[in-house]
């Protein structure tokens, strides 16, 4: 369960699912310790390509978690400098048990999540160190401060075989800085590590496709990391949706680490 995307308050964010639509999104905000409070926004779901639906939200001007359920795809996203804590959801109330371990696997603290309402729970860490957490047999790290996409620098947590919406913060195209960077750095190349980099500019209602090994590095759909949005004047960063292979040089997610 992705923890780790920061956003500012009060924004406007527009949020992806790819697949079939069913025309369901639902949004919670988590303010403290207090349980789900439901503040989904009118439904306005549309498609902006074959299988790519778009929800625009406003996103909270406090500090909080937003949990969100697209067509049952499940997103938190932290807004503003809430608390560090770790979300998980199962969907349903039944107690929830985690292991959280250093960096030589030994455990540190465990217990019961706590529940706050629509099949969320959560755990806050004693301490900010670096580890691992445990929960249901899927494991996730615990590695802060968090970087929000506009920052100078970051890392990127890729897992095998799934679609997964990150940003970059450079000026670059998306072939030269993230796949080629990515496959040098695992030693394979991009087209076993990369199946398809997707992007929608909403500024000029362009959706871009990028694949390793197939399209060319000249082509527009080698897209750069930013643009600048003529319609609002100013530089935008491109969020893009990623889908990785069940690559084979390795069985372990991938860190990918940039700078701007």
């Amino acid at each position: 369960m992705k923890h780790n995307s920061t956003q500012p308050l009060g924004i406007n964010k527009e949020i992806y699912y790819n697949g079939t639509n069913v025309d369901e999104f639902e949004m919670w905000e988590l303010v403290g310790d207090g349980d789900a409070n439901d503040i989904t926004p009118t439904v306005n779901i549309t498609e902006v390509a074959t299988g790519l639906y778009k929800q625009t939200v406003t996103l909270p001007e406090h500090d909080c978690i937003v949990f969100m359920k697209f067509n049952g795809d499940v997103m938190f996203l932290r807004v503003g400098v809430p608390v560090v804590e770790m979300m998980w959801y199962s969907g349903v109330s039944d107690a929830v048990t985690y292991d959280r371990l250093d960096v030589n696997g030994s455990s540190i603290e465990n217990g019961t999540l706590d529940y706050r309402g629509q099949g969320v729970h959560s755990f806050k860490p004693n301490d900010n160190e670096y580890s691992i957490i445990c929960v249901d047999g899927e494991k996730q790290s615990l590695d802060v401060p968090y970087v929000a996409c506009d920052s100078e620098s970051g890392q990127i947590l890729l897992q095998r075989g799934v679609w997964q919406m990150i940003a970059i913060n450079n000026d670059s195209k998306v072939a030269e800085y993230f796949c080629d960077r990515l496959a040098d750095q695992e030693g394979v190349a991009a087209k076993d590590l990369i199946e398809v980099v997707n992007t929608y500019r909403g500024s000029d209602n362009k959706f871009l496709s990028y694949i390793p090994g197939i399209t060319a590095k000249t082509s527009v759909n080698n897209f750069t990391l930013s643009y600048n949005d003529e319609s609002e004047s100013n530089r935008e960063i491109s969020a893009f949706w990623v889908k990785t292979r069940e690559w084979a040089h390795t069985a372990d997610d991938i860190i990918y680490t940039w700078e701007k």
